[in-house]
């Protein structure tokens, strides 16, 4: 923390006669007294009270202070009482004591500043560490046109919007399927009644970022996270940021009734991981959120979808699916919240996530008793082993990365 501000020296007070008169405001002659008999004390507590609440922060403040104290010991105190000298002690003191404060305060302000800095700094490198540059969605190609639509390449120095780069001229593209107007896609900017409301809950869509706004350029939104090499939607819904949520569901590894542990002798975390059926990648089981449904709806809805295939079974054995992992969902932990370097992504549209953490830590528990079966978005579910060897889709890596760390498990 900042090393304490010396203390300033303070302005000489008004002299002080050695005999004066006091005046008696009640009538009569003047009689000197002490401090300590003075019936006028309450005067003396209430200017300097006022005064040092007012103004103790400024070098005027202080000034003012001495002039009521000066003031105050001419008119009350000119006495020939040798008491006098015990008052001009005190009042010095005082003095003293509003520096010293004053002091402390200034040092308090000046922690406070560096404690908020410091703390700006952990969260910058926190995210930093987790969502570094983009690098997926800066591919050759772009995924799933047959390698037909090429992104513009841009290196890594180029990245950023603020680097200059004046013969980036990136190609436009949105993906068929989406021109065709789906109901969960925007319409095209240039569509004079699409008016979308940037950066705020439009009716049921939520165009916010869940880290900063966004600029909007020539009346399109542009990715915070710098080019891509293609503009355009591509295989994306939303003009901006396009909302997922991801349900991480895990559960501790068990040989013969004992935790296996790895080299590192840490236990083997497992989490249910899918194959996505568009790319062939493993990925965590997840999905987009729908226009006002809430994000932990979203989280169980498409964990039953892609790993237990809830939308080919029976009603009463989609009401006993849900019943089991009703209490199960409500107990997450959130992860992560924010960008993700999706290959999809493009410099006016991209991936947006909230990553939960659900945990079975008993073998009690319905996690060891359920059976998965892949189905809707996914073309294969399995227990997945966590450890570093894991290649997965978009940033799921960094986000099992940060759930090992929290469970001390083997990584």
């Amino acid at each position: 923390l900042p090393q304490p501000m010396p203390q300033q020296l303070h302005p000489p007070l008004p002299q002080i006669p050695q005999i004066a008169p006091k005046i008696n405001r009640t009538g009569g002659s003047a009689t000197p007294h002490c401090l300590v008999c003075n019936v006028h004390l309450g005067m003396f507590a209430k200017g300097g009270m006022e005064v040092f609440s007012e103004k103790v922060t400024t070098s005027f403040g202080k000034m003012q202070i001495h002039n009521v104290l000066g003031s105050i010991i001419n008119q009350e105190l000119n006495t020939a009482n040798v008491h006098s000298s015990i008052v001009c002690k005190k009042c010095f003191k005082l003095l003293d004591d509003i520096d010293g404060l004053e002091g402390q305060l200034v040092n308090m302000k000046q922690g406070m500043i560096w404690v908020r800095t410091a703390s700006s700094s952990i969260k910058s490198f926190h995210k930093s560490s987790l969502v570094r540059m983009h690098i997926k969605c800066r591919g050759s190609f772009y995924p799933r046109t047959n390698e037909k639509v090429t992104r513009t390449e841009v290196p890594d120095d180029k990245v950023e919007w603020s680097a200059s780069f004046h013969d980036y001229a990136p190609r436009q593209y949105t993906a068929p399927h989406i021109l065709a107007g789906p109901e969960y896609a925007d319409p095209d900017i240039s569509c004079p009644e699409f008016k979308p409301l940037w950066n705020a809950v439009d009716g049921n869509i939520n165009r916010c970022s869940h880290e900063e706004s966004y600029n909007i350029v020539d009346g399109y939104p542009r990715n915070m996270h710098g080019r891509t090499g293609i503009a355009g939607r591509g295989a994306l819904g939303r003009w901006g940021p396009n909302h997922a949520a991801d349900p991480i569901v895990t559960r501790w590894k068990i040989y013969d009734n004992e935790v296996a542990h790895g080299e590192t002798g840490k236990p083997i975390l497992q989490f249910v991981c899918i194959q996505r059926r568009d790319s062939g990648e493993w990925a965590i089981p997840g999905g987009m959120v729908d226009p006002g449904e809430r994000v932990s709806t979203t989280l169980m809805r498409e964990f039953q979808e892609e790993a237990l295939n809830c939308l080919e079974m029976t009603h009463e054995q989609k009401k006993q699916t849900e019943d089991k992992l009703k209490n199960f969902f409500q107990g997450g932990e959130e992860v992560y919240r924010g960008y993700v370097d999706d290959p999809r992504n493009t410099d006016n549209a991209w991936m947006e996530t909230v990553a939960y953490n659900f945990h079975e830590s008993s073998q009690d528990g319905i996690l060891y008793s359920l059976q998965l079966h892949a189905g809707d978005d996914a073309q294969a579910v399995k227990w997945q082993d966590i450890s570093s060897q894991l290649n997965l889709y978009a940033s799921h890596r960094d986000f099992i990365q940060k759930v090992a760390e929290k469970h001390n498990a083997h990584w």
